[in-house]
């Protein structure tokens, strides 16, 4: 049995206000309209947990032969792992997560194999 505890502190996301307040049709977009400036990288996301496990079994069958049994689990304890957020301070979810970064695995992942190797036993 193996396993693997992933930690990712918390990611400082680049934040703007939302909106071209003076019409220029570009710019950072961090004018707010109260003529303050929106901070860069003021938004910090959650912490990224994530617990991976591993077990397997080496059976012999016999004088040549042995069967490998193989199971992985992912995400152990199926907790949420963030990687985007909404950024944009005029927008009624800023802050909030709005993509789920689970490195291509859904949640609780299990997979499971059973390789068999036959080794032949010729001397010369």
């Amino acid at each position: 049995m193996s396993g693997l505890y992933f930690f990712g502190s918390g990611e400082r996301q680049a934040t703007n206000y939302g909106g071209d307040l003076r019409n220029t049709g570009g710019g950072t977009g961090r004018l707010r309209p109260d003529g303050t400036i929106a901070p860069r990288s003021a938004l910090v996301g959650m912490p990224i947990h994530r617990v991976d496990m591993r077990l397997r079994k080496r059976l012999s069958l016999g004088e040549n032969r042995t069967l490998d049994g193989l199971v992985e689990v992912f995400n152990v304890f199926n907790h949420a792992n963030y990687g985007s957020y909404t950024t944009s301070e005029s927008n009624s979810s800023y802050g909030q997560p709005s993509f789920n970064l689970e490195r291509g695995l859904p949640a609780a992942h299990c997979a499971a194999g059973v390789p068999v190797r036959l080794l032949t036993g010729e001397t010369q």
